[in-house]
């Protein structure tokens, strides 16, 4: 058994009989009622089993000092931040093709929206908030406008109406070919923001933490047209970064869970998972529940989907298919060192009552290409292929082949049907 391994004493599984499994990773997993455990069909007498959750395939890019985050773009383009002022690009097949630095530190890009062979993009920095076009012919990025405001994100509701924090304050910025781009000179809210989320057409929520000079630990639930704070949760230690918000859209499409990732800095602030169930009807409804973490540093989220092929041989496009499961990136601060876990939703009846249960920690074989995560994980994506990209306060940006999910996915449905319980042993 690799030496990364650890058992659960308390795992148990209940299987009336027993079957064989043939996994993507080639490992037969025989379930057996006789011995209560998992084994390997290979080595019977192991009472683990090693699920290949996780496959590294390389690095594909680096920043100095960290790594802050990675988003895909239209045309399965690929764009990087970090604390070194520069912006780098990456081709469908996660190549570096571009460096592009910037005179500040750029906080968070956003797509504006694509045409015809350019690709608009909304970067924020430290010391100005501009429009920009990457050209998808030479993929060279350069300025359409540019307000000498910095802003740490934004968040767009249309293709003229983006609402961006400037360092203190929230301020709606209009941007138009047509018209100069400002910011409008009645702040609707003073404080300290790194983290905003759209939530639907009206509604839109970001952090603070009493940390930062003119922050407070409170989530805030703004409406973007009547320029109103109208919910507020106060006393949970928001990350002071860019990731730590994260929207999942509920079976139905009609209500949402918002993943707040916090942290300790100070005493009396806990390391932990915040989830609000938000109900969206003329006025949005919205309950909560914290879960601590403990020494676990919660800095991102991912959630996690089954992308196949469309069967279509006209067709590029690929199905993609929600699952109840979502990635924890973040940092174990007594081991020192990067951790993701899973997680998944529990859905109820009565969507206030939604809960998130931790699945198990993910195990990534140390090999002589990859080391582990020397620092935080910053930001998690699964990019339109399936594919895990991974960002890390080591500087490194990781590549990983997609999740094995179908084994979780294969039992939650036999524990449907069967209706039995099946806790799975943590590797």
């Amino acid at each position: 058994m690799p030496k990364n391994f650890c058992k659960n004493e308390d795992t148990t599984i209940i299987q009336e009989d027993y079957f064989i499994i043939n996994s993507s990773s080639d490992i037969d997993l025989l379930f057996d009622k006789t011995k209560n455990v998992i084994t390997s069909e290979n080595d019977p007498a192991e009472k683990s089993f090693y699920l290949k959750f996780f496959e590294f395939i390389k690095i594909i890019g680096k920043h100095q000092n960290s790594a802050e985050f990675i988003k895909e773009l239209s045309d399965h383009i690929f764009i990087s931040g970090g604390t070194d002022n520069k912006l780098t690009i990456y081709d469908s097949n996660y190549n570096t093709i571009k460096n592009q630095k910037f005179s500040d530190w750029v906080y968070n890009v956003n797509e504006k929206d694509k045409k015809r062979n350019f690709i608009q993009i909304i970067i924020c920095s430290n010391d100005k908030t501009s429009l920009n076009r990457i050209n998808l012919n030479n993929y060279n990025l350069y300025p359409i406008k540019e307000l000498k405001e910095g802003s740490s994100f934004c968040i767009l509701f249309n293709k003229d109406k983006i609402l961006c924090f400037k360092p203190n304050y929230l301020s709606p910025i209009q941007f138009s070919f047509s018209k100069v781009i400002n910011f409008s000179n009645k702040y609707f809210f003073k404080t300290s923001s790194k983290a905003g989320i759209k939530i639907n057409n009206y509604y839109y929520a970001f952090t603070s933490n009493k940390i930062i000079s003119g922050g407070k630990d409170a989530l805030y639930f703004g409406n973007i047209l009547t320029k109103e704070i109208v919910y507020e949760i106060k006393g949970f230690s928001f990350i002071y970064t860019g990731n730590g918000l994260s929207l999942i859209s509920s079976k139905e499409n009609k209500n949402k869970l918002l993943l707040c990732a916090c942290k300790k800095y100070i005493s009396g602030q806990k390391n932990g998972i915040l989830l609000v169930n938000i109900q969206s009807e003329e006025k949005i409804k919205i309950s909560y529940k914290f879960y601590n973490t403990n020494n676990f540093e919660v800095y991102c989220f991912c959630p996690i989907f089954v992308i196949k092929k469309n069967n279509n041989i006209f067709e590029e496009n690929k199905i993609k298919t929600k699952t109840d499961y979502f990635l924890v990136g973040g940092f174990e601060s007594n081991k020192s060192k990067g951790i993701i876990k899973l997680y998944k939703i529990i859905y109820n009846k009565n969507f206030s009552k939604n809960k998130i249960e931790f699945i198990q920690n993910v195990a990534i074989n140390n090999n002589n290409n990859f080391k582990g995560f020397k620092g935080p994980i910053s930001s998690i994506i699964q990019s339109s292929k399936g594919d895990i990209i991974i960002t890390s306060w080591d500087k490194n940006i990781y590549l990983f082949k997609p999740i094995n999910i179908e084994y979780f996915l294969f039992y939650d449905k036999k524990n449907i049907k069967n209706d039995k319980k099946i806790n799975i042993i943590n590797i």
